[in-house]
């Protein structure tokens, strides 16, 4: 009977002391196994354009961004791609996934053209970091021309 309530006791985990026991100990061997054989991080880089980047973009001696606002302008979308694409240093990004969505095309941005052929070009050329784009979705579809 002392068997069967164990048993019950460990199956059941009525008190929660089973479950309790067994995310403590996969924690501990966990952090064990982080100790013994660590990972090196992923070289990731985040990018995050913000208001005052773009102010600061916008109002440096170049003038290197056309807005001083959001929405940006499809050629300023364009020139953060393809700096992106091409950076100074001697390695370039496997991979670039850019967070931006259009939900249709804006009038007042400009041409969306050059930022397409930016991306077909991508696309096409084997040496440049492959692009993806986040946007879409069941809720808010992007836009066939987007």
């Amino acid at each position: 009977m002392y068997f069967a309530l164990g048993v019950w006791a460990i199956q059941a985990d009525p008190f929660g002391l089973s479950s309790a026991s067994d995310k403590a100990l996969s924690d501990e061997l966990s952090r064990i196994r982080a100790y013994l054989y660590p990972v090196p991080p992923a070289p990731i880089t985040v990018v995050a354009i913000d208001y005052e980047s773009i102010q600061g973009l916008h109002n440096d001696e170049q003038g290197w961004m056309q807005a001083n606002d959001w929405p940006l302008a499809y050629a300023d979308h364009g020139r953060i791609l393809r700096d992106l694409m091409n950076p100074p240093a001697t390695e370039r990004p496997a991979a670039i996934f850019y967070d931006v969505f259009f939900e249709r095309p804006r009038k007042l941005s400009g041409s969306m053209e050059p930022f397409g052929r930016l991306l077909h070009r991508s696309n096409l050329d084997p040496q440049m970091p492959s692009v993806y784009l986040a946007g879409g979705g069941s809720y808010m579809p992007m836009s066939g021309k987007a």
